[in-house]
Parts: structure tokens; C-alpha cells; sequence
């Protein structure tokens, strides 16, 4: 048989969703493998995963919240009291 072929897809959108997986799920593992009672752990690893939660909270958050507001609009009144 020939060795199967996985198509890949040209849609940009995909490689950043794809790459922000990544670094969220990298971020997750670190901070579970933190030190806890009887398991072995760095205090590297929590250094980066709160690093990495910083810059994905300010990159994603700022973007996600820029095209809310281009789609949506503001606020309207009643929501604001």
C-alpha cells in the first residue's frame, strides 16, 4: 500500500488556531505538572506558564475584544446599568 497522505489546509486562520492551541494546552500541562504533595516539580515550568498565560491573555484577550466590538458595536445603555 502507499503511505496514506493527510491533506493539509491553506487557510491561514487554521495555522494561527492550530498555534494558539498549542501554546494554550503547553501553558495548561506546565501548570499542572506544578509542585504538589508527594510529585516532583520546577519552579521553571511555573515561571513559564505564567508568563505564557500573560501574553496570551493580552494578545488573545486584546484581539478577541477588538473584533467584538467591530461586530457588535458598543454597549448598549440598558446592559451598562
Amino acid at each position: 500500500w502507499p503511505p496514506a497522505n493527510q491533506p493539509k489546509s491553506p487557510c491561514p486562520t487554521l495555522n494561527v488556531v492550530g498555534a494558539v492551541t498549542k501554546a494554550v494546552n503547553a501553558a495548561q500541562e506546565a501548570k499542572r505538572m506544578e509542585p504538589q504533595p508527594g510529585m516532583v516539580g520546577g519552579s521553571v515550568k511555573k515561571g513559564v506558564a505564567t508568563v505564557a498565560d500573560v501574553v496570551i491573555g493580552k494578545t488573545l484577550g486584546g484581539g478577541i475584544k477588538g473584533a467584538q466590538s467591530l461586530f457588535l458595536g458598543s454597549l448598549p445603555d440598558e446592559a451598562k446599568s
